[in-house]
Order: structure tokens, then sequence, then C-alpha cells
């Protein structure tokens, strides 16, 4: 004899799978989730990935990346829960110490840090967790102390130092970490001088290229009008030749 199924064991099979679906489109919508840490002298609040991320990691990159209530970076490697999203850091007394974004667990875009008693003291741009870009250091009342430039985590640019009034009191130029004298300087300004007039001149040797190729029937046209010109002009005179009519001879009269 079958034995009858009961509804209610039905519905409430229906509801499990249907919240189990839900609680699946709600992972993959939402893919990270923010996790707190406390010190005694400040806190965290950073969003990372729900899952471990399964990818080859590029050696030269510094990733970060959150394990058993602990955030850590590592060059080359991770071995946890990166963090991608908004990260923000905090003093005891909850003004706010750092802040920036995360991807993959490479820090992008525009940090930002300042003092305890909230005034910001650096901003610096990264790209792929290494500095690239503008980076400032500011003074007590708010102003621009220095100014550099970096490109892959090395100073590629002039860094200029400024005095509270804003006047420029020095300034450096830097190639890949390295500094550039005045004589290196003069060196590059004078290559970078020859290589825009070749540039300029293979420009213009281009251009003439295009406008001859452009204009290809005209110089066909020169061409033949060298060949043949002297031959119609010879054409030319003989037809006159022809046309003119001969001269009268004396004693020749004409007869009725």
């Amino acid at each position: 004899m079958i034995n009858k199924i009961n509804p209610i064991i039905i519905l409430l099979c229906i509801t499990a799978l249907s919240l189990t679906a839900q609680s699946k489109k709600e992972l993959q919508l939402h893919e990270t989730y923010f996790v707190n840490l406390s010190n005694p002298d400040s806190s965290v609040k950073a969003e990372v990935y729900y899952d471990h991320k399964d990818f080859k990691p590029n050696v030269h990159y510094t990733y970060y990346w959150y394990y058993i209530n602990k955030i850590l970076s590592t060059k080359g490697g991770f071995d946890g829960r990166l963090l991608h999203g908004t990260y923000t850091c905090y003093y005891a007394n909850s003004n706010m110490r750092q802040r920036g974004e995360f991807k993959n667990g490479l820090k992008k875009g525009i940090w930002y840090n300042w003092s305890p008693e909230g005034k910001m003291t650096q901003e610096s741009t990264w790209k792929n967790g290494m500095k690239n870009g503008i980076s400032r250091l500011y003074g007590a009342n708010g102003e621009i102390k220095a100014e550099s430039k970096y490109k892959n985590d090395k100073l590629h640019g002039y860094v200029i130092n400024y005095d509270k009034d804003g006047l420029i009191t020095s300034k450096v130029k830097y190639k890949h970490n390295h500094e550039i004298h005045k004589k290196e300087r003069k060196f590059i300004s004078l290559k970078n001088w020859i290589t825009k007039i070749k540039l300029k001149r293979k420009e213009k040797r281009e251009k003439k290229k295009q406008e001859a190729a452009a204009s290809g029937t005209q110089e066909k046209r020169k061409e033949h009008k060298k060949i043949l010109g002297p031959l119609f002009k010879k054409k030319e005179k003989s037809e006159t030749n022809t046309n003119t009519p001969e001269p009268k001879k004396e004693g020749d009269t004409n007869k009725g």
C-alpha cells in the first residue's frame, strides 16, 4: 500500500530549495563582505572576497589578504581572501587614519592619510599595487609641502618642495629612482630636441609621399609632357609651314 505524502513536507522542501537558490543569487550579486578588526591604537574596516580567488599572482605585485582576523601583505603571492573594495583605517579617537580602494588585493586609485586631529597629511595615486602618478605631502595648515611623481613605485619626474607660502624651494628631476643632474638634463633636452627635429623631418617626408601619391597623375602628365613635348612642337612648326602661302614671283600676272 502506497503511503500518502504529507503536503507539509513538500511545502517545507520547496521553501528550503527556494531559500538556497536565493542565497546563491545573493552570493553571486555580492561577492564581498566587510570585516572589522580592532587594535589597541587603531581599527580597520575592509571589504574582502567571500571565496578564495584562484589565479596566478604577479611576482612584482604586493597583495593584501585576510586570514584569521588579520590583514596580511605579501609580494608575489597570497594565501587567504583578497581585499576587494573599500578599506578604511581609524585612530583610537575614531578619526580616519587612511582610506583607499583595493582591486583583487592590489591598491588602486587615490589613497589618503590623515593626522589624529583629522588633517590630511598625504595623498598618493596607485595602480596594480604600485605608486603611479602624483603624490603630495601636506603641512599642518593644509598647504602642499612636497609633490612628486611616480612610475611603477619609482620616482619618475620632478620632486618639488614648497615653503609655507607656496613658493618652490627645490626642484629635482628623477628617472627610474635616479636623480638627473644638470648636465644630464641638458643632454636629455638636447637629445629630445634632436628627436623632435627627426620626427618633424620624417613627418614632412611622409607628407610629401602622400601628396606625391595623391597627385600621381600630375607627375605622369609631366613625364609625358617632357617626352612628347618636343614632338608636339615639331608638329606645330610643320603645320605652320604648310599653311603659309608661297610668295609670288615677279612677272607673274593673272591672265583673264
